[in-house]
């Protein structure tokens, strides 16, 4: 078994403790040189093995951390959102709700943290997307894997209503100023393929077309558990980009011309 010292000696000498964690131990202690040696040979091991445990309870922390956003999402997407306490959550996992409440204050706080996972997922098929060629075909996959996404987080999505009205609540969700950011990724892209002629459309087609794939985005969940609920996720996907290329066709040269 490799001893805690070893371990974490060995991390220092190859960087695999971040800078900003190095910054703040040569801070608080009195024990590191400048350039990264030990200066109290007397003390390493105590303090090493102290910051072994550190990091090995955080890295516990985190992994409850993600157990219960995870064991939460699951019974959003099953339920609601607005039917599941957090003592459900708690149950569900074992776990005393007091024990719970030290990761999460109260469910808002859940929230938060699986919509900025909805939206460090989605931000990184946006980031994806811009490294590829400005093509039809790869925005619709861009909106596949989008709707894809959301289909995952779609327990919280419907609820849309019961999050405008909490949003003032939870300070971290921005919802008017995330439906401009949407919007404006949405006219920069559809106005790149307007350039590259895969699409031809004037001003107003534009605004057109922002509104309509912001609104398919926003809405298409709700209406997919009214409408066509009998269907997997693959399916139920399949059939909104569908109707996105559709709607696309009508503005595609060929068709106009």
């Amino acid at each position: 078994m490799v001893q805690p010292h070893c371990y974490l000696e060995f991390c220092w000498n190859s960087n695999s403790i971040c800078d900003t964690l190095k910054c703040a131990l040569i801070r608080d202690n009195d024990w590191i040189r400048r350039d990264n040696k030990y200066e109290n040979s007397a003390t390493i091991h105590q303090q090493i093995s102290t910051m072994y445990y550190f990091l090995v309870h955080c890295t516990i922390f985190m992994q409850t951390k993600e157990k219960i956003l995870q064991k939460a999402l699951e019974l959003f997407n099953t339920y609601n959102y607005s039917s599941i306490s957090v003592r459900d959550i708690a149950r569900s996992l074992k776990m005393s709700p007091g024990n719970l409440s030290y990761h999460f204050a109260k469910k808002e706080d859940i929230l938060t943290a699986l919509l900025e996972d909805l939206k460090t997922n989605n931000s990184k098929y946006y980031q994806d997307y811009k490294l590829q060629k400005s093509t039809k075909e790869n925005f619709l996959r861009l909106m596949e894997n989008i709707f894809h996404s959301q289909f995952s987080y779609r327990g919280v999505l419907i609820a849309k209503s019961f999050l405008l009205q909490t949003r003032e609540k939870t300070r971290d969700l921005d919802y008017d100023q995330h439906i401009k950011t949407r919007k404006r990724y949405l006219k920069a892209i559809l106005s790149e393929l307007n350039e590259s002629r895969e699409i031809l459309v004037i001003e107003d087609d534009m605004k057109f077309l922002v509104s309509f794939i912001s609104l398919l985005e926003r809405f298409w969940l709700l209406e997919s558990k009214l409408e066509i609920q009998d269907q997997d996720q693959t399916a139920i996907v399949k059939h909104y980009v569908g109707l996105l290329e559709r709607q696309l066709e009508l503005f595609t040269p060929q068709i106009l011309t």
